[in-house]
């Protein structure tokens, strides 16, 4: 528990000397300054005792209590995840308002230090249109993604003051469990949720280009002759 004095203030992390990030503390109310509680972050830890640290980063507040609450290793079957459900690194903190849908949503992308690893939980394997929801109040920005280990590319938020979607982006992914990790290039941009619609695959002998994943590539229709709805370009 925490009470803020006027203003949104930011204490440094660390678990067992590693910085976790900062964690913001939105302030209380100016007039009678009263209790709240601020969410920290999630963090993997082991049986045992372990030592955590606040310091000092911006502000003036007062720390009461920490409270330690054990969470689902892997998220619940769905089609959208919240990103505050996600373990940040670097400066990376979880936040609310600004018109959020959820309960919140990741901030402080401002270097490549900067990442968040999300699990998402897909009840069938297969081709996915995927949506991040997002703000990018100071124009557009890059963030790289990385699904299960592999690089993707970079993801475009464009320009938006208001909770967004960015998208759609095309993969195939596997039933079960998968973690997308964000991290920041060319920041500053809050991130939301990530979102799922599955596309059913078409039943037959050929299957044209377009309906394939793609990252950065896209669908022409300027060069005639192609069968089908189009064809795949920009492979630079």
């Amino acid at each position: 528990m925490c009470r803020m004095i006027l203003e949104t203030n930011t204490p440094t992390f660390r678990l067992m000397g590693v910085n976790q990030g900062e964690a913001l503390l939105a302030a209380t109310s100016s007039g009678s300054p009263s209790w709240d509680t601020a969410l920290a972050g999630r963090f993997q830890l082991s049986a045992g005792s372990h030592t955590v640290s606040l310091r000092r980063s911006w502000g003036w507040y007062l720390i009461d209590f920490l409270s330690v609450t054990p969470a689902a290793l892997d998220p619940a079957v769905g089609l959208y995840f919240e990103a505050g459900t996600g373990t940040p690194a670097g400066a990376v903190a979880f936040d609310t308002g600004n018109g959020s849908p959820g309960d919140g949503y990741v901030t402080n992308f401002t270097g490549s230090g900067e990442t968040l690893a999300l699990k998402v939980n897909l009840a069938l394997p297969g081709p996915y249109r995927v949506y991040l929801g997002y703000r990018s109040p100071y124009g557009p920005k890059n963030t790289r993604l990385y699904v299960n280990g592999e690089h993707q590319g970079e993801w475009t938020l464009p320009l938006s003051s208001a909770s967004s979607e960015a998208g759609a982006l095309n993969l195939t992914l596997p039933a079960g469990v998968s973690e997308f990790v964000f991290q920041a290039n060319w920041g500053y941009y809050d991130l939301d949720f990530i979102r799922f619609e599955y596309v059913e695959p078409a039943v037959g002998l050929e299957v044209e280009a377009e309906k394939g994943s793609l990252f950065r590539a896209l669908v022409g229709t300027d060069r005639p002759g192609f069968p089908g709805s189009g064809y795949v370009t920009n492979f630079v």
